[in-house]
């Protein structure tokens, strides 16, 4: 009976991700390929449209992180940040823009400092999945396949002045673990956190057990997860804060499982030099997704955003030529003006969301409308495998004969007048009275959430009724403004990425970029698959795990386990012979879970180690070397 159930069980979690990618299209996160090596500097500006894997209060779900010893911290000043990764055909590069309010700080009890940490794959799991697809996989390294996979920790302090990069279950130093040689990284303090940016070749990257090589295969997708630790709280490594984009009950360190996500590996090298050239600039996939069953609530709580695409408008990651006038506009830093903007669709709505960095938000003169303002583009027809949208200087369309359409936002806020008001040109009749919109400062700046109905967007001259259509590539562009330092509406600042030379108000052309219109969204997938009544029961831990790593190691490890129960748990270590040596825990309660504890065995001397983990009537025992 127990097996009859068993693969039933299985069926609904293989089948499920097969029925949501054939009928919708799936948002995964991507990786770009890099259009030239990445100098690293600490300066991010070489990361433009990256994907950023963002870890914060607002989009991080309850479900997404690996167990309760991670705990969430206490706001996104005390840890919270963005993530990205590139490739080409010799290196991975990756960087993190983080908010941390101590970072850095190094403890006595091995490496406890700040950490993001990536999690891959080597093998195309098809474009038709979401999750990794074997439950059992584990950390996978096949001499006969080829077939592999590792971890990476970036781990850095202030304290050490160092950026320390680490490899497990398969890179790193000649064991298999540990520091990973020839990789380059940086650090950069800012007022509130650090940036941190580096490369790491390919050969560095060669598993030391089978010798399998790694390299991420262009156009293919990939099991992938990412996680941001803040340890600058706590004398112990193994006392962290953070966040975990894997599902709980599924520790990132278990290996390749369905708490793993995919990741899209984009082939087409892509970058600014292009665009500057004329040339057709592929950026990179930026897209709209299809709003979850029943809709946005407009509160100015962006807990329904995850993995929407971001616009980031900031010094960092804008180009000179990425902004519709050349002199004059770019805010003077990104505390007078920064942020993040989000878009997404249903049948019946436009979405819109902001998260702004701003010194001064919402300031209204007497020079007409003068106050922050958001600006979307957008055209209704599908423009297909092109990267921008006309090869013709700006023009507005409203086609009754072809039904092709576009027009332009303005989403502008006032604290003066403690409202926000919705505009609209080229086309729909202005103001829009029948949308709703809420802004909510901050200690930095504000949020804006709203909604816009379609209806309202249809055009007042030819009566053309704007939607947005699945597998569509529409004409697409967006502006952050801001006009708080100013008495004219007309001398502002900001960002648009429009090619210089062709502001987005005069309609599509060549300066526009798209957007990919994209059905189901991968988190609501994921979330619908992981609380179902049969799902949860399979993915509930079926025994106790133990593992440690780096194994060998010297003189720190961690010791990474997965109970079934929460419950009174004992971690002890014995030396070769029997006598114990080590009393990690003993009878402290534990929840239900992955867990990781941190173990300095400084004071022991070289030798194989037993650890032996224990709850109620379950054991299990695991062997260690330390190597001095």
């Amino acid at each position: 009976m127990k097996k009859v159930i068993m693969l039933t069980v299985l069926a609904v979690l293989f089948i499920i991700p097969f029925a949501i990618a054939n009928n919708e299209t799936v948002v995964v996160p991507y990786m770009l390929k890099a259009p030239k090596p990445i100098t690293v500097d600490g300066i991010l500006d070489e990361w433009s449209f990256a994907f950023p894997v963002e870890f914060n209060h607002s989009v991080m779900k309850a479900w997404m992180r690996f167990g309760s010893s991670l705990n969430l911290p206490d706001d996104d000043e005390d840890c919270s940040g963005v993530i990205y990764q590139m490739y080409d055909d010799n290196n991975f590069y990756f960087a993190a823009r983080v908010k941390d309010d101590a970072p850095g700080h190094f403890s006595e009890v091995g490496w406890a400092a700040d950490a993001i940490e990536f999690y891959f794959a080597n093998w195309d799991v098809g474009k038709d999945k979401i999750i990794p697809s074997d439950l059992t996989l584990g950390w996978v390294d096949k001499s006969a396949t080829g077939r592999y996979s590792f971890q990476l920790a970036i781990k850095f302090s202030a304290s050490l002045d160092s950026v320390e990069v680490d490899g497990y279950y398969g890179p790193g130093g000649t064991t298999g673990n540990g520091i990973v040689a020839g990789a380059v990284a940086k650090y950069k303090l800012t007022d509130d956190g650090y940036i941190l940016e580096g490369k790491i070749p390919y050969a560095s990257l060669t598993s030391k057990t089978t010798g399998n090589t790694f390299s991420f295969p262009a156009g293919g997708r990939i099991p992938a997860a990412w996680s941001l630790y803040d340890i600058d709280e706590t004398e112990l490594s193994s006392d962290f804060t953070g966040y975990a984009y894997t599902k709980q009950g599924y520790g990132n360190s278990n290996g390749i499982c369905p708490g793993w996500q995919v990741m899209d590996v984009l082939p087409i090298a892509r970058g600014s030099d292009l665009w500057v050239n004329e040339a057709q600039f592929d950026f990179v996939a930026p897209y709209i997704k299809k709003a979850s069953p029943g809709g946005i609530t407009v509160d100015g709580d962006l807990s329904e955003w995850s993995f929407c695409f971001p616009a980031d408008f900031n010094q960092d990651v804008m180009t000179n030529g990425m902004r519709a006038v050349v002199d004059g506009w770019v805010s003077p830093d990104d505390g007078d003006c920064s942020g993040t903007l989000y878009q997404m669709y249903d049948e019946d709505n436009f979405y819109f969301a902001a998260k702004v960095v701003d010194d001064l938000p919402g300031y209204f003169s007497e020079a007409l409308w003068a106050a922050d303002a958001l600006e979307y583009y957008m055209d209704n027809w599908n423009i297909g495998d092109n990267l921008i949208a006309s090869e013709e200087a700006g023009q507005w369309i409203d086609d009754p004969g072809t039904g092709e359409y576009g027009f332009q936002l303005n989403l502008s806020f006032s604290t003066d007048e403690d409202l926000v008001r919705l505009l609209a040109y080229n086309g729909p009749i202005s103001p829009i009275t029948n949308g709703e919109a809420k802004y909510k400062l901050t200690d930095d700046g504000y949020i804006l959430e709203g909604r816009i109905p379609l209806t309202a967007l249809s055009s007042a001259a030819t009566g053309i009724a704007f939607s947005f259509t699945e597998g569509y590539r529409i004409p697409f562009a967006w502006s952050l403004y801001d006009m708080d330092e100013t008495m004219s509406s007309n001398d502002f600042k900001g960002y648009a990425y429009t090619k210089a030379g062709f502001p987005a108000y005069l309609g599509a052309s060549p300066g526009w970029q798209y957007v990919d219109v994209k059905g189901l969204d991968f988190i609501d997938a994921l979330d619908d698959l992981y609380t179902g009544v049969e799902e949860k029961s399979i993915l509930v831990p079926q025994a106790l795990t133990l593992i440690n790593a780096p194994n060998p190691f010297n003189p720190s490890t961690d010791i990474h386990f997965t109970l079934k129960n929460t419950g009174k748990t004992s971690l002890k270590i014995y030396s070769a012979s029997g006598r114990l040596v080590k009393t990690v825990m003993e009878g402290k309660s534990m929840n239900a879970g992955a867990n990781r504890i941190a173990v300095n065995m400084s004071e022991l001397p070289s030798g194989c180690y037993v650890a032996v983990l224990e709850q109620g009537q379950q054991r299990i025992t695991h062997k260690m070397l330390l190597m001095k």
